[in-house]
């Protein structure tokens, strides 16, 4: 008895160790991104989660370790719920009268037949005249393909910390709903320094870093740790994320008035974070069935 009770002090020592590397090193990146203004202290400050496994021994290797996971299968699943609340978005600001063209970056014909040009967006399938119908191909290739560098530059080393060791650590300690809520907790104010400077949303800035967006990476959090336990990968939690931000800075239809839009983005994630939930208590039950019947 006693020797679990010791074992418990020692991965709760491991714990807050993590989080407090993974803190400091955080916001002192965060902020000197913020002083300097150079990306290259962003890229830093998104890999200290990574950085905070340093001297968790056996836990960090199992971490590593975990890289040599892959799974397509639930790597197909990653743009239908990362582009879910995108698309609703944007959708909900074209049918509400909510927002307008971006003809900033997609230049109409005269007859608004075709996209005339693309500017200020690289696509990969190229910037000229084209259909509707091949721009959504356009931005869809482009978003997957952009995924690849923000993967492995950025969302990666947050995944390897929030997902590959927080995750599993907290789910362990308090099962995966309350794990779960922890995990975004932790990882929506770990952005605080970022979000009070602006990089997620300048127009409301103590609105984005209290409310709109830790409930976004709460209810983020819920899809990003059911794929992590389904499919014991890192690689397919931080390709999600990824999609994710790489979307993130792109509109079609852009919404009038920046908070209304904020909003209508925080309840799409909010339905795709509930169904996880739902997902996961429903599988739950399922298999808690299967076990007396077993029994």
């Amino acid at each position: 008895m006693q020797y679990g009770y010791s074992g418990s002090m020692i991965k709760d020592k491991k714990l807050f160790k993590f989080l407090l590397i993974t803190f400091i090193s955080g916001f002192l990146c965060q902020g000197l991104f913020l002083y300097y203004k150079n990306s290259l202290f962003l890229i830093i400050a998104m890999w200290t989660p990574a950085i905070g496994l340093l001297g968790l021994g056996e836990e960090a290797k199992d971490v590593i370790k975990n890289l040599r996971v892959f799974s397509f299968k639930y790597m197909a699943l990653t743009p239908i719920v990362a582009l879910t609340p995108y698309i609703l978005s944007q959708l909900s600001f074209y049918m509400l009268d909510l927002g307008a063209w971006n003809s900033e970056s997609f230049v109409l014909s005269p007859d608004f037949s075709r996209i005339a040009e693309v500017k200020k967006i690289g696509l990969m399938l190229g910037t000229g005249e084209q259909s509707y119908s091949f721009l959504a191909l356009n931005l869809f290739i482009t978003i997957l393909i952009g995924t690849i560098p923000t993967t492995i530059m950025a969302t990666l080393g947050e995944e390897i910390g929030w997902r590959g060791y927080l995750q599993d650590t907290l789910t362990t300690k308090y099962g995966f709903l309350k794990g779960t809520l922890l995990v975004g907790l932790i990882w929506a104010y770990w952005h605080i320094p970022a979000n009070l400077g602006g990089v997620n949303g300048a127009e409301n800035v103590f609105l984005t870093t209290f409310i709109t967006f830790p409930l976004i990476i709460i209810f983020m959090s819920f899809a990003l740790g059911w794929f992590k336990i389904k499919s014991n990968s890192i690689w397919v939690c931080a390709v999600l994320h990824g999609i994710n931000n790489t979307v993130s800075g792109i509109y079609l239809i852009r919404p009038s008035n920046p908070k209304t839009g904020e909003y209508i983005e925080m309840i799409f994630s909010i339905l795709v974070g509930l169904t996880f939930i739902v997902i996961t208590i429903l599988q739950n039950k399922k298999s808690s069935k299967q076990h007396r019947q077993g029994q």
